[in-house]
């Protein structure tokens, strides 16, 4: 967790006041909650994009994934497969994809930090394209990846040292990621995982990681293997983020099978992100919603057995990002801290209603 001023916690306290997601949890504004522990809850998207659209986010008030708190964090991603996996079973889904947005040119729209949660089936219209060709040249990624390769690997191997208790040794790629070992396009490996370089990137620095242990299903991970993997896109998306001076990250993952995904791999996307990169990786809402009422009748009868669970995840689970990033700063002082706002792209100090308006105004003329 990147820690906070006095100032910082301030301005936090006035942007809860206003915060839409933070009344939802209060219970000041309904919605259809489909999950709800102490940490967390999952509402019904109310412009679904497919069905089964669901909100995840902390019940207490963060702007962006690097200030989540271990705890909070650990539990979250702890929880992930067991949400996944009712999801899918409630909805006969295929497949399923999460998109985390990290600052407002990353399609970051509220201040309270959110997980969409797709669950997917053929022919849903939810495709992100993440496969497609880019401009993006090889000369560019060649020379971002000789430099974010020199920073991101030491980062890894200290988040390895912290939760691996095994002895290092020889690192034996799994049999189903043969053929993502491109060239040199591996930026880090270890036994839980294999971080590359997307062949087709959609932005410069552009990564994918892929788990060593499940080739296709959420749901078949641990929870500590999954607080693993999201440990390493955290940071990873933190580490591009920095090098290139990008304005916001996606974290975008994809499990089982899906028009856009058809060989139902599991990976996670880590995509840099600027303001007019037109990307546009948020899915459209659908033309006809379904019955939402049917829908969250249908995921509360799987939903209600996690809720009754204990957290899983052991305090060895619990990784301070607060500390790899110090010592990452120890090993290179030169990187420069970003701001809230400048990781986050949105305003700490909640904006005059009258400025909020003016701004929606504006960006509906441009369309």
């Amino acid at each position: 967790m990147t820690p906070l001023s006095p100032e910082m916690k301030a301005q936090l306290e006035e942007q809860k006041k206003q915060c839409l997601f933070c009344r939802i949890i209060a219970g000041e504004i309904p919605a259809k909650k489909a999950y709800e522990d102490s940490r967390m809850v999952a509402i019904l998207d109310i412009n679904p994009a497919v069905r089964g659209h669901l909100l995840l986010m902390p019940k207490e008030h963060h702007p962006i994934l690097p200030y989540l708190p271990p705890d909070e964090f650990a539990h979250l991603f702890g929880r992930l497969p067991q949400i996944v996996s009712a999801a899918k079973s409630s909805l006969a889904a295929s497949g399923v994809t999460i998109i985390i947005a990290n600052g407002y040119a990353a399609g970051q729209q509220s201040p309270h930090l959110l997980f969409h949660l797709l669950p997917r089936e053929q022919g849903d219209q939810a495709d992100l394209a993440l496969n497609s060709s880019s401009s993006v040249g090889p000369t560019d990624q060649g020379s971002f990846f000789r430099s974010i390769k020199k920073t991101l690997s030491p980062r890894l191997e200290r988040l390895r040292d912290r939760t691996d208790a095994t002895p290092k040794g020889e690192v034996k790629t799994a049999g189903f990621l043969a053929g993502k070992k491109i060239g040199k396009m591996v930026a880090y490996e270890d036994r839980k995982a294999l971080v590359t370089l997307a062949p087709h990137p959609l932005a410069k620095g552009h990564l994918i990681i892929f788990s060593q242990e499940e080739p296709a299903l959420i749901e078949r991970l641990s929870p500590e293997s999954m607080v693993y993997l999201m440990n390493m896109a955290s940071l990873a998306a933190t580490t591009v983020f920095e090098s290139l001076q990008a304005q916001g990250t996606n974290i975008i993952i994809r499990s089982g099978k899906s028009d856009d995904n058809p060989e139902g791999i599991l990976d996670i996307h880590i995509i840099p992100r600027w303001t007019e990169d037109s990307l546009g990786l948020q899915p459209r809402p659908m033309e006809q919603p379904p019955d939402q009422d049917q829908i969250l009748d249908q995921l509360r009868e799987e939903m209600i057995l996690i809720e009754q669970e204990k957290d899983v995840c052991q305090e060895k689970d619990l990784i301070d990002l607060d500390n790899r990033e110090e010592a990452a700063k120890e090993e290179d002082p030169g990187t420069p801290e970003a701001s809230l706002e400048q990781k986050a792209g949105i305003p700490l100090i909640p904006k005059d209603p009258a400025d909020e308006i003016k701004e929606a105004i504006g960006k509906i003329q441009k369309r």
